[in-house]
């Protein structure tokens, strides 16, 4: 679930701690709260076209190291 300040994942939560535009992608400072462990995460939020439906991509940001499958996120009905 994406809020104005938080992506709730799963298992965790992600807080914003800044926010910034590269390209047409938001790069995004997430504080991640969950299964007991935190730690800052940098994501790039990137909306496509998947057969027809726009879908949010959470990727890897900018120098991560932090491994992501990109995974499509779509909108609820």
């Amino acid at each position: 679930m994406i809020g104005g300040r938080q992506i709730t994942f799963a298992k965790s939560v992600g807080n914003a701690a800044g926010v910034s535009i590269e390209g047409g992608d938001v790069i995004a400072d997430l504080v991640m709260d969950g299964e007991g462990q935190a730690d800052l995460r940098i994501v790039r939020l990137q909306i496509t076209s998947i057969n027809g439906r726009e879908a949010l991509l959470v990727l890897p940001g900018p120098d991560s190291e932090i491994m992501l499958r990109p995974m499509p996120h779509f909108r609820c009905p």
